[in-house]
């Protein structure tokens, strides 16, 4: 799965709209569509998003789940 830094501070919203560099990338380099789901990675957060919506200048995600990762190695 994809991962795109964003460079701001997480704020949970019903969408989230990517233009410029994250959307050429995702929509005409990677050709993604309405239904693939990316990470977005914000200075803070990070969180597993669905493309709900394509426009020709912008790209609309729902979040799905936020990321759970363990930084820690397991104690044996």
């Amino acid at each position: 799965m994809q991962r795109y830094f964003l460079n701001e501070a997480y704020q949970q919203k019903v969408q989230f709209e990517l233009t410029g560099e994250p959307y050429h990338h995702m929509i005409r380099v990677m050709r993604m569509m309405n239904g693939d789901q990316v990470y977005l990675a914000f200075l803070d957060e990070v969180i597993v998003a669905k493309i709900v919506a394509v426009d020709p200048e912008k790209v609309y995600l729902r979040e799905v789940s936020k990321e759970i990762q363990t930084k820690e190695l397991p104690v044996l």
